[in-house]
C-alpha cells in the first residue's frame, strides 16, 4: 500500500504552508503527520533534504 501525498499532509509533514486554503489545518493539527512517536534528532543532511523537499513540493502546487 503507498503512502498518502495529498497536500495538506505533506505540508504538516514539512511545517510550510503549501496552499494558503490549508492554513486551517495547519493551525488544527500542529504536529506533524506521522505516527505518534517521538522522532530523533534530525541531522544537518536531513534538514538540508527537507528544506529541498519542502521547496520542490511549493513550487508543484503554485499556480
Amino acid at each position: 500500500m503507498t503512502s498518502s501525498t495529498t497536500p495538506t499532509k505533506r505540508s504538516r509533514r514539512l511545517g510550510v504552508h503549501v496552499i494558503p486554503k490549508l492554513d486551517k489545518y495547519l493551525a488544527r493539527r500542529p504536529n506533524p503527520a506521522a505516527k505518534s512517536r517521538r522522532r530523533k534528532k534530525i541531522t544537518e543532511y536531513g534538514s538540508q533534504l527537507m528544506e529541498k523537499q519542502s521547496g520542490h513540493i511549493q513550487n508543484r502546487y503554485l499556480p
